[in-house]
């Protein structure tokens, strides 16, 4: 009986104790439970939580708004989808209330960064404990309350370290304006450099607005204000303002902008100049060509006020060369327009034209003197027919009265078949610029380039006679009508027009047939 009682004494005091202990563990203890915490930063936000970086319009950065509970130390950062930090935002310290920070889709090294979603993290960390706040909670019994004089524990909120992230993405342009390209860059007032066409492509159908702006913004032209398709767009500007009126010359921009719909505006610029005045040219009046017996040099003074091509023309004949702006002393080789030494003095007119890159031209004229240059006095030998490879003269020996016109070897005889011809004279070897002189007394019929004959003189005789004189490097002084007579030159040996080295190719023509020349040139 005794032990039945003590074993039941026993299980009650075990379970008794069971009880207490578990009403200890539940009842609140200011050593057993830490004071409550509440986070330094409650809340953050994006505005716009996307947006399209470095984008030339509008909506090209993000701002990032957060609320600090308490006076905290703040570090914001940037944080790519694999977790590392790209840019610090924002550092420092904060008082209690909103504070904003902003972003715009670069990195610390200032790189835009790829489309994609990154997030802004917020961390701040208090400087002090924030006062105690009283934990009031209606279901606690005023005997358990913490906050009650008397109760368990006394209960208390501090103000802990905390974070926060705010999202953002990063999006691709919703409408590509691509590269806008102009014609030419310039206006001018010629025709061809009156207008300008701008070329651009859209990937998407978008509203598109054109106009032409001035170096202060105002636009003094609009050229396009409406929807165009996706594809390639074309729009014409012909210099004129609003009013129909030209552009004062000076610095201007063509701006595009392309909107599609909820989508950003991209907006592109290129710089344009409309300049209508002639170059500034002032060139010599009057010079005088250094001669001698083989070429003519002119040298002229011209001073440009900016980059400019100059033409330099005697009739058809030009010679062209660029020149920046400043003064040039420029040496022309006058052979090239057509002005040759002479045995009296001449003068020519040279028209000089000077035109800018926009097309605008401004004219001169030059009075160029040439002096009178006396040839030196051809040395004739007595003409030779080689006994080498050379067959003898046919016909009646020189009783035509001709005489070899130039020293040399007969490379190529007559009737020699050529390719798609048959040859109609004989060509004699001989060294550059040997004198060329008349196979006999007559008058000049021609002179000037021929076809595959290069320069040619062309004489004629009595009875229907012509001798033909070509491939010569430069003419003598004779000019068409002249009478021709003794040994006077009439040209250089040379090698213009179908030629493959330095000979005189001579033909005799009897109604404007062609006939051997041996027949007629004395043998030897």
């Amino acid at each position: 009986m005794r032990g039945w009682r003590h074993r039941f004494a026993l299980r009650t005091c075990t379970l008794t104790a069971l009880l207490a202990l578990c009403a200890a563990s539940a009842a609140p203890s200011a050593h057993a439970a830490g004071p409550l915490g509440i986070a330094a930063v409650s809340s953050g936000s994006a505005n716009p939580p996307a947006f399209v970086p470095d984008w030339n319009g509008h909506t090209d950065s993000s701002v990032i708004e957060y609320r600090v509970v308490a006076r905290s130390l703040v570090d914001v950062v940037l944080i790519d989808s694999r977790g590392v930090t790209r840019a610090r935002l924002d550092h420092g310290i904060r008082d209690a209330g909103t504070h904003q920070t902003w972003w715009d889709g670069r990195d610390s090294a200032g790189n835009v960064l790829p489309p994609g979603t990154y997030r802004v993290r917020v961390a701040a960390k208090p400087l002090a404990p924030a006062t105690a706040m009283p934990v009031t909670t209606s279901s606690v019994s005023p005997a358990s309350d913490p906050t009650q004089p008397g109760s368990a524990g006394a209960g208390a909120i501090a103000t802990v370290a905390g974070t926060t992230d705010v999202a953002i993405a990063l999006e691709s342009p919703g409408v590509a304006l691509r590269a806008v390209r102009l014609s030419r860059g310039s206006i001018g007032r010629s025709a061809r450099t009156s207008v300008t066409r701008a070329s651009f492509d859209l990937t998407t159908a978008a509203s598109v607005s054109a106009a032409i702006v001035d170096s202060s913004g105002h636009v003094q032209r609009t050229l396009h204000a409406s929807a165009l398709p996706a594809g390639h767009q074309t729009l014409t500007w012909n210099g004129l303002n609003a009013a129909g009126k030209p552009l004062a010359d000076g610095s201007y921009a063509l701006l595009v902008a392309a909107s599609g719909g909820a989508r950003p505006t991209q907006t592109l610029r290129v710089p344009l100049r409309v300049d209508r005045t002639a170059p500034a040219l002032t060139a010599s009046k009057r010079v005088r060509a250094a001669a001698t017996s083989r070429a003519v040099s002119i040298p002229v003074v011209v001073k440009l006020g900016e980059a400019s091509a100059l033409r330099f023309a005697v009739g058809r004949k030009t010679i062209s060369v660029d020149k920046p702006a400043g003064t040039h002393t420029i040496k022309l080789q006058a052979g090239a327009l057509g002005i040759v030494p002479h045995a009296r003095a001449s003068v020519y007119r040279i028209a000089l034209t000077a035109t800018d890159a926009t097309g605008n031209a401004r004219r001169n004229v030059i009075v160029a003197v040439v002096p009178a240059v006396r040839a030196p006095k051809p040395v004739v030998t007595p003409p030779r027919i080689p006994t080498t490879g050379n067959p003898p003269p046919q016909g009646p020996p020189a009783a035509s009265g001709m005489r070899w016109p130039v020293d040399g070897v007969i490379t190529a005889p007559f009737g020699e078949v050529r390719p798609g011809h048959i040859h109609s004279g004989i060509d004699i070897g001989a060294p550059n610029g040997s004198t060329i002189i008349p196979a006999a007394a007559g008058t000049v019929s021609y002179v000037g380039p021929m076809s595959g004959y290069g320069n040619l003189v062309i004489l004629d005789h009595p009875n229907g006679v012509q001798t033909y004189y070509a491939h010569m490097s430069r003419f003598g002084r004779y000019v068409v009508g002249d009478r021709v007579i003794g040994l006077n030159e009439i040209g250089y040996v040379g090698c213009t027009g179908n030629c493959s080295g330095p000979h005189l190719h001579f033909e005799v023509r009897v109604n404007q047939k062609a006939q051997n020349p041996r027949v007629y040139l004395p043998a030897r």
